[in-house]
């Protein structure tokens, strides 16, 4: 049996939490850390394409999806026009882009009742393509969605690394 990446789905618990209020916090939890990992890897790139004619981060944030500005920032790592020490950054963003699912599963599951097995944040399953077969892709509890704002955390510290290494400070 090969242990799982930690970006993947963890397996279902079989009993869910016994109230709702842990989920919902977590929940908010994990979307704060996904923002700050974000915000951190737009300063970063912001400093790898300032020039006299780029004066904000509207473009990093304005591009929908984590996958288009992942796209975005590989082709500023790509071209380096600074010359900068970027060793790592490809590495760490495509380790973000494979956690981007969780993030995704996070922010677009809701929080459900299954009676006597507790709650859940599962996917809406008026999306049929969250429930291929009639069986919901993921249900997380409280601690699956602590130990994702664990490894959020972890990349949020990694985030900061890079954006120090790498922003641009203006001088007007």
């Amino acid at each position: 049996m090969t242990v799982p990446s930690p970006w993947e789905r963890r397996a279902r618990q079989p009993k869910g939490d016994a109230a709702p209020h842990g989920i919902f916090y977590a929940v908010g939890m994990a979307l704060s850390l996904w923002e700050t990992i974000e915000d951190e890897i737009c300063v970063s790139y912001t400093g790898l394409i300032y020039n006299d004619d780029y004066r904000d981060d509207d473009k990093y944030f304005s591009t929908p999806s984590f996958e288009n500005r992942h796209k975005m920032l590989s082709k500023a790592i790509l071209k380096n026009m600074h010359g900068q020490d970027i060793s790592g950054f490809q590495q760490f963003i495509d380790i973000v882009l494979k956690y981007n699912s969780r993030r995704h599963d996070i922010a677009h599951g809701r929080v459900v009742n299954l009676g006597e097995y507790g709650f859940y944040l599962c996917p809406n399953n008026v999306l049929t393509r969250n429930s291929p077969q009639l069986i919901a892709e993921y249900q997380y509890t409280t601690s699956d969605l602590a130990y994702y704002c664990g490894e959020f955390l972890k990349l949020v510290n990694e985030a900061k690394s890079f954006a120090e290494r790498l922003h641009h400070r203006r001088t007007n």
